[in-house]
């Protein structure tokens, strides 16, 4: 893989995505089609996909119907395999990739992967902000209760060498926010066959935002060790998959991998695809397209099959700037979905969090702005808008990087249709 080269840094206004409260309160409830949802693989099955028509769910080896040639399971349903899911902290020595203070990158990793069938049922993961807040911003949050998100995935479960290889999808987390930012996302892509791997990007996370408030400076270096991190970590996994000594030996498709993101991560999509040759796919949430240049390669230049989403909605970055400016000039493969009534924080889980709790108790102006960029009730209720991005999203990286062209029925207009005006998709194949 080859590294990203000199750079001039461009700095963006307010790309940020919080792990903190739907203003409801409290402990939110699970995320939408838990492991309940699977996916059967009967021969008598009368799942339907999306569009209206049959999946082809049948003669699957061991039950099971990960996307593949021949199947196309819903991308809106928990997908065939129960999700492991483990934290790892992978330092970059690399000269090239140094903090500022010329230490090395410790980048805290969240993986989801599928996982052996006895952890099906649990015990499941509960995230939940506070449980690692540092201890020197414990004060901060004396007597508040952001509230958590129950997913279907289970803490350090065995991987699941049957099905393997899977492969690789990197998400990045948006400026100042969190590794489990949009899990609604990131857990169901795992339970579809990927191994999953989203770092918390050093000095540009939530807790960062804490400690020096909104620093643009932080915002600059961030674009330069963003797509670094993003290189490491994919050689990291390569590694991994090398050793017989690893959990992840032959577990992961080095051929077929994919990079997602949201803002700021969604830029870090677009470096990856310019700078790794095996990512062959980028699924990018209200990026920060128009950054694209900054890893080497304009817009016109991305290889790969692209797909970029964003809100008609958004104050936080401008949606013809960043978002379909830059797709215009992408060359195909390549789609657009626009969310009529999305905002920026409706591509991550920051809805679910108590925002107003957070806004009045800390004085973090950003939390009470999510409340109306994505999360208030002038929007798209987000959970139905997040089933609309598992469809495409996920459907999307099932045909381009599991090799299953019948998910092409996922990735038309006519495939969203039951969401009515919510949502536009532009499609360019050739």
């Amino acid at each position: 893989m080859k590294h990203v080269p000199g750079m001039f840094f461009l700095v963006m206004s307010g790309a940020v995505a919080v792990s903190c409260s739907n203003s409801t309160g409290g402990h939110d409830d699970t995320l939408p089609d838990t492991a309940t949802d699977i996916v059967s693989g009967d021969s008598d099955t009368t799942d339907l996909g999306s569009d209206g028509t049959p999946d082809t769910l049948t003669a699957c080896p061991d039950g099971f119907c990960p996307a593949g040639p021949g199947y196309a399971p819903d991308p809106t349903k928990m997908g065939p395999y129960p999700v492991g899911v483990r934290t790892v902290i992978l330092v970059d020595h690399n000269p090239t990739n140094l903090n500022e203070d010329g230490t090395p990158r410790e980048l805290r990793t969240e993986i989801w992967y599928p996982t052996t069938e006895e952890y099906r049922d649990g015990p499941h993961t509960v995230y939940a902000p506070l449980d690692e807040a540092p201890a020197d911003l414990l004060p901060l949050f004396e007597g508040l209760d952001p509230g958590s998100i129950d997913t279907p995935a289970v803490r350090d479960a065995p991987v699941r060498p049957a099905g393997a290889p899977y492969p690789l999808v990197l998400f990045s987390h948006g400026a100042f926010a969190v590794r489990y930012q949009s899990v609604f996302f990131t857990v169901k892509l795992a339970s579809h066959g990927y191994v999953v791997i989203s770092p918390d990007h050093q000095n540009n996370t939530i807790w960062d935002l804490f400690r020096k408030g909104f620093d643009r400076e932080l915002l600059g270096y961030s674009a330069w060790h963003r797509p670094l991190d993003a290189t490491f970590l994919m050689d990291q996994m390569t590694e991994w998959t090398k050793d017989p000594a690893n959990d992840f030996f032959q577990i992961i498709d080095t051929d077929h991998m994919g990079a997602s993101g949201h803002s700021f991560g969604g830029f870090t999509s677009t470096a990856a695809a310019c700078l790794i040759p095996e990512v062959k796919a980028i699924v990018a949430m209200s990026p920060a397209a128009e950054m694209t240049f900054l890893s080497g390669c304009a817009p016109q230049d991305l290889p790969g099959a692209k797909m970029i989403m964003g809100g008609l909605m958004d104050n936080t970055l401008d949606y013809e700037v960043s978002y379909k400016g830059p797709w215009e000039m992408m060359p195909p493969p390549k789609w657009l979905l626009t969310l009529a009534r999305g905002g920026h924080y409706t591509f991550t889980d920051m809805c679910r969090f108590n925002l107003a709790e957070v806004a009045e108790k800390t004085g973090y102006s950003d939390a009470k702005e999510a409340m109306t960029d994505g999360c208030g009730a002038e929007n798209w209720d987000f959970k139905e808008a997040q089933e609309a991005i598992n469809l495409y999203a996920i459907g999307f990286f099932n045909r381009y990087l599991r090799g299953s062209p019948d998910s092409d029925k996922y990735l038309t207009p006519e495939a969203g249709k039951s969401y009515g005006n919510e949502i536009d998709l532009a499609v360019v194949k050739e």
